[in-house]
């Protein structure tokens, strides 16, 4: 499948991204187009209220992403042998400042069977191949460890992000990794690891300090479960020389258990 022909549907529904969204009925079981736009809207893609042709979607349909991503998914995709997936490019809502501030004006959505990929109006080929390779990991992971939703853990998740942005620094380099990965020292990761993510490394999605604890939120440390997470996966590369093939094919357990041995 690789990268989906976004760019004809920007042209001519842009400023109705609802409109957008009809086109991906057919990938999403029993959603409204509504529905799926805003569950992509809250990950990262434009809003009508602030989205202007002129400023925004012209640049934008000027840079050729399309190319891009489908010449670095086609090399990761034979790297990793993994699943073959339609990938989607919208633009991100600029508007959205963790977006900008945290990941540079760029987010992305992976499913275990499609992946979603919004940008700013100008974006450097090589942050693009960091975010799709991070997004991407997510797809070949979610292949070893799937879960219901339901049943996903926040250890599970903060695992996913921490490897996914391994796979960053070791497949894009490490001035690629986005910036929360150097916000803390060692020694502060293992601090909030013991009092924060070791009592609720079990709560669910529907559990309400969630998301506090994953991005940092209220009286948490900024991007506290993923900073969290890069570090375990850091922790066990370096003290078991864990091969990164193999630790992304483990379970969240058996990656927990790596790390506290």
């Amino acid at each position: 499948m690789g990268v989906i022909d976004t760019k004809t549907w920007l042209k001519e529904y842009g400023e109705k991204p609802i409109k957008v969204c009809e086109q991906l009925k057919s990938y999403f079981k029993k959603m409204s187009a509504k529905e799926i736009y805003d569950l992509l809207s809250i990950n990262g893609m434009y809003r009508p209220s602030i989205f202007n042709r002129n400023h925004q979607l012209e640049p934008f349909l000027e840079m050729d992403y399309w190319k891009v991503v489908q010449k670095y998914y086609t090399k990761l995709r034979k790297t990793w042998n993994g699943p073959d997936v339609p990938i989607f490019i919208f633009p991100v809502n600029e508007r959205q400042q963790q977006i900008m501030n945290e990941f540079n004006g760029k987010s992305g959505l992976a499913f275990p069977d499609k992946l979603f990929l919004f940008l700013k109006s100008r974006v450097d080929e090589r942050e693009i191949m960091a975010l799709l390779t991070h997004e991407y990991h997510h797809v070949c992971r979610l292949k070893y460890v799937s879960k219901n939703e339901r049943d996903v853990t926040l250890l599970d998740t903060i695992l996913l992000e921490g490897l996914a942005e391994q796979a960053v620094r070791k497949y894009c380099g490490s001035q690629y990794n986005a910036s929360w990965t150097a916000y803390y020292t060692d020694d502060e990761l293992q601090t909030f690891y013991n009092e924060f993510m070791k009592p609720n490394k079990s709560l669910r999605i529907s559990d309400e300090q969630y998301f506090d604890l994953l991005y940092g939120l209220k009286r948490y440390p900024k991007m506290l479960g993923y900073c969290v997470g890069f570090y375990i996966v850091d922790q066990c590369i370096r003290k078991h020389n864990l091969p990164f093939s193999k630790m992304e094919q483990l379970s969240s357990e058996e990656i927990l258990n790596y790390f506290l041995s």
